[in-house]
């Protein structure tokens, strides 16, 4: 491939990394802060799941999965995904209850020490030009505060590489990280995965409870 032929490769990247990088911050962060209960008489929330993946070879899309879980086994949980460059996003929101042995399951995993024990979730450099980002984030309540953790990884473009094969560079988590957030990254995609009705609830974004 000619010089000329990779800068402009380059230049298509980059510019498709600005919507890549918009389009994350809106699927990933959700509404501010998490959820509230504003019924003083319905269970406390125990923990608040994001997963996003937005870029991607063609076809680009970006797709994203919330969910609030109250201590009674009740989630509400938001689906989005949209394929690049549509500007409309197909959302689908299921509230249902938990079974006994997914809640159990679900506690044990977030007082394990593997996960009490992670650093806190930092903020991804939005001035650097990316390819794809995949994100993961827990937002647990603990007591009077709110232990957040998560991780980003993603691809970037190095035209400078001298093999083709080596141009897409993947940057990874640290292993310690994923490691500890892979049971709660698995029981979310299983959760998700159910054959459930589409509820009529309101989207939030799994920024403020609907239950």
């Amino acid at each position: 491939m000619s010089k000329q032929a990779i800068q402009q490769k380059k230049i298509g990247k980059n510019r498709s990394v600005r919507g890549i990088l918009l389009l994350l911050l809106a699927f990933s962060l959700g509404a501010s802060g998490i959820a509230q209960d504003s019924n003083s008489n319905t269970a406390a929330l125990i923990v608040t799941l994001r997963e996003t993946q937005v870029g991607g070879k063609s076809p680009a899309g970006a797709y994203s999965t919330c969910i609030n879980v109250w201590e009674d086994g009740r989630f509400h949980l938001e689906r989005r995904w949209q394929q690049l460059p549509s500007a409309t996003a197909t959302l689908q929101v299921l509230e249902s209850v938990l079974p006994e042995s997914q809640l159990q399951q679900l506690r044990s995993i977030l007082e394990g020490e593997a996960i009490r024990e992670l650093p806190p979730f930092q903020p991804l450099d939005t001035s650097t030009a990316r390819t794809w980002v995949r994100s993961f984030r827990a937002d647990i309540p603990r007591g009077t505060t709110v232990q957040t953790v998560g991780y980003f990884e993603w691809g970037s473009y190095n035209p400078s590489a001298r093999e083709e094969s080596e141009r897409d560079v993947v940057t990874k988590p640290a292993p310690t990280i994923e490691t500890a957030l892979n049971p709660l990254s698995e029981w979310l995609h299983h959760v998700s995965s159910a054959k459930l009705p589409i509820s009529t609830a309101k989207p939030t974004m799994c920024g403020e409870a609907s239950n």
